[in-house]
Parts: C-alpha cells; structure tokens; sequence
C-alpha cells in the first residue's frame, strides 16, 4: 500500500483482482489512514443519519414545531445514543461473559444491537419532548416517518461490513464473501458460503415501509402517535419474519433470539401507542406541497445535519486497525 492514504485493496482472494469490480458485500473498507481504517459502514450510517434528520426536521415544521430550539441538541445527541445504546445491548445480549472476563478488550470491539440504540434514543427524545413542552405523540409521530430511511441506509452499511449476515442457504439469491475485512469471513468464519442477503432484504424492507408511513400521511391527519404505533407494530413484524434467515449465533430463551423477543414486544408497545393515541388532537402531516414546502424551508438547517452526519461517520466509521483486529480475547485461537 502506498502512501498514508490509499484505497481498499485485499489480499488475494481468488479471481478477484480489480476492487471496484466486487459486489457490494465485498466493499468493506472505504480508505485507511495509517493505523486508522475507514469502513463503508460508517458512510452508509452518515448518509441514512443526514437524510433522516433533515425528515424529522421537515415533518416538525410542517407540524408547527419550534425545530431551531433544540436541533443541535438533537444533532449531538442522537448519534451518540444511538452507539451507547447499541453497544450496551450487544455487551448485554452477546458478550456479558467475555465483558467479566476481560472488560475492556471486549469494550473494544465493535459489535452493536441496533435496537439498544432505538429504546436509548426513544428515551432521550421523550425526555426532550417533556423539557420543551411538546406532545410526546405527535413528537415522536415526526420521527417515526425517518427511523426506517435511516435504518434501510444501515442496513445496506451491514451489508458492506458482514454484520448481520444470513444464514447459509442454497438460494439463488445467495450471496458469497471472501474479502477477509469482512465479519462474515474474521467474525463468523463462512468464507466462501452461500448465504442469504438478509440485510439487503432488511433495507429494501425499511424502504417499503417508509414510503407505507408517507402515503399514510397524506391520508391523514390522524390523532398524535398514530404515525409512530403503526410504524413500530409494522417494523417489529418485519423484524420477526426475517429473523428466521439471520445467520449470527445468538442465545434462545423460549426457542426465540433476544431480537425476535424485542420485535414481539415492540409491535405490543405499538399497540399500546395506539391505545393512547384515541382522542388525541390530530397532527396534520397532510399535503405534497405542504411537505415539499417543509422540506425546502428546513434546507436552513443544513449544518447541523452535516454536524450529525460527521459524528455518525466518526463513530460508526472509524476503526484503529484492520476490522476485527480487537475480537479476540486473551487465550482465544485465530478464526
């Protein structure tokens, strides 16, 4: 590798001599910088992290929100919650035993559960709904619309890293991963097998409900919270039927994953939402040109959403040293 800053090239694996040639699931690295490693993770999560708060901002002007209040506060924290968060879960769900064992070598690896990072977010913004006074309902219905954009734009991120990955099929659809950046291949050691594309079907999933939230919208205007109960009920679905074509080893309590068990109890909470949306005042999401109007008037608070979208990319994006460098604990054998 020449130079300090150079693009991704593998060591061999096999007939693939040319980068830019590989399917996406190859692309793991996007430049290294000396010690540090730069992964395409990180820009899949920054570019989901900026269209995102751009949205939330645009459905809280359209709402008659005060946005400029408390945006930044939003910029800053959100990103870092959402890694919090996400960590914490995994360490909780994954790792707890290797965490005694060896508490900071387990720290520092990378592993993450989204959905620690979506129960600590949803706690920070309901604590920021209370501070300045705003219907908790109608503020979360604003971000209910975002979370499945920024979510599919992840997932594409778990696509390029090999977290997340399926499990081994015989499908046509398969995909096969050789690049030894990627956690299907260090993490997992399934070099080479078939596997389904579950975080590809998970994406295309997190956009179809997206445009489901949008369309219902404009059928609207419904009572406050409406947005966010259909949102997680249907999300929570969704995360149950794919569970079954993930492939990363994880405990069972009742023959069910800790995921497929939070998936059941994010569509009974979004239920309960729903229970507590009747005889709310209404939240007019309503109209294209009311929407195209919100979106071009939210354009002035562009840099904070470059604000989110740096932190997002430092935190999700940048590793010291190779991928998977950070794994192994003392006494563990090489994969």
């Amino acid at each position: 590798m020449a130079g300090r800053v150079a693009r991704y090239a593998a060591p061999d694996i096999g007939a693939e001599r040319h980068p830019v040639r590989r399917p996406l699931h190859e692309r793991v690295v996007l430049l290294r910088v000396g010690r540090w490693t730069l992964v395409n993770f990180g820009l899949f999560a920054a570019v989901g992290g900026f269209l995102a708060a751009w949205s939330v901002s645009a459905r809280q002007l359209q709402a008659g929100m005060p946005v400029g209040s408390y945006l930044l506060a939003l910029a800053l924290g959100v990103p870092i919650l959402a890694l919090v968060g996400s960590r914490l879960c995994a360490l909780v769900v994954e790792e707890w035993r290797d965490f005694l064992q060896a508490p900071l070598e387990t720290l520092a690896r990378t592993t993450l559960a989204w959905q620690g990072g979506f129960a600590l977010v949803t706690a920070g913004v309901l604590a920021l709904a209370a501070w300045y006074d705003l219907d908790p309902l109608a503020f979360i219905d604003t971000f209910a619309f975002a979370v499945p954009l920024g979510q599919a734009f992840g997932r594409v991120g778990c696509h390029t890293y090999g977290c997340c990955h399926g499990r081994p099929t015989r499908s046509r659809w398969a995909i096969t991963v050789h690049n030894p950046d990627s956690k299907v291949v260090w993490g997992s050691g399934l070099r080479g097998v078939p596997l389904h594309p579950v975080q590809a079907c998970s994406a295309a999933a997190n956009l179809a409900l997206a445009v489901v939230l949008g369309l219902l919208a404009l059928a609207g205007p419904f009572a406050a919270g409406t947005v966010s109960a259909v949102y997680l009920v249907l999300d929570g679905l969704k995360r149950l039927g794919l569970e079954r074509f993930r492939g990363n080893p994880s405990p069972r309590y009742a023959c069910l994953t800790p995921y497929a068990w939070f998936a059941i109890v994010q569509a009974v909470v979004g239920l309960g939402v729903a229970w507590l949306s009747i005889g709310r005042a209404p939240v007019d999401f309503t109209g294209v040109g009311a929407l195209a109007f919100a979106f071009a008037s939210s354009a002035r608070y562009l840099p904070a959403y470059l604000l989110a979208f740096v932190l997002m990319f430092a935190l999700f994006g940048v590793h010291r040293g190779r991928p998977g460098s950070v794994r192994r604990l003392p006494g563990e054998e090489a994969a």
